[in-house]
């Protein structure tokens, strides 16, 4: 496989909007974990539990809930014109989060591979050494082995990124105020047509868990081709990565 070409990407933290380009492009969030380190440093109390291993298991629980799939619409019809209509939601949330917090035992987990997880974690997190280096791990891992939680497209990068961060640090606010503002938001989200912070107010992503990666059409292609010509190369990338990819975080 021959080298590839980052010419025109850029990668910037959520408080680094303002060094996007003012080009048209393609625009890529990504979550991230954010373990501090008195999340896994060792805290043995006089009863020989560690609370690292304890914090470093609900610091991941708690992020992982943030990767879960929205519920599934079905409508369907009968016979005599009769329509049905409901929704299915994902079982595995509770599942997954009894296994990262050790509330089961090996023997209650069926699946070989969440078998295998529950005994590796078990051993990564019981020493706060191994548990650093798989913070580390996971904070190096996106977003080159992650998929983005959201695809966009713009014809000016800056202004658009400008945009979703002033509406997420608007709806934090309220959110943060008030907890019925918070269930309205996520029953609009089930019901279509919000926008990308709408979702990552809803999934709980702070501002340290969102990076955003930029293709600038302009630098890339290093050509003469109009804003608008680009805007179409941009657009047509977009709905292909999209379909390509589905994030979670998109349009419905």
């Amino acid at each position: 496989m021959g080298s590839f070409d980052f010419t025109g990407i850029d990668v910037l933290d959520f408080n680094e909007i303002e060094k996007a380009t003012v080009s048209p492009g393609l625009y890529a969030w990504y979550g991230k974990t954010h373990i501090a380190v008195p999340d896994f440093k060792r805290a043995v109390d006089n009863d020989g539990v560690d609370y690292g291993e304890i914090r470093l298991r609900n610091s991941i629980a708690k992020h992982t809930l943030r990767y879960q799939l929205s519920p599934f619409d079905l409508h369907g019809k009968g016979a005599f014109g009769t329509k049905w209509k409901g929704s299915l939601d994902d079982l595995s949330r509770d599942y997954h989060q009894n296994i990262i917090l050790g509330r089961v035992n090996e023997q209650e987990i069926n699946a070989k591979d969440d078998r295998d997880f529950y005994k590796f974690l078990k051993d990564v997190t019981k020493n706060q050494a191994s548990r650093q280096f798989l913070v580390k791990v996971l904070t190096a891992a996106a977003p080159f082995l992650t998929s983005p939680i959201y695809l966009g497209v713009s014809k000016n990068l800056k202004d658009r990124l400008s945009d979703h961060v002033k509406l997420y640090l608007s709806l934090k606010e309220h959110t943060s105020q008030n907890d019925d503002y918070l269930r309205q938001l996520k029953e609009r989200i089930l019901e279509g047509g919000t926008d990308f912070a709408h979702r990552a107010v809803a999934m709980d992503f702070n501002p340290e868990h969102l990076f955003v990666v930029t293709l600038d059409m302009k630098r890339f292609v290093q050509s003469e081709y109009d804003i608008d010509t680009l805007r179409k190369f941009a657009g047509t990338a977009e709905w292909l990565l999209n379909r390509w990819h589905r994030p979670f975080a998109g349009r419905r």
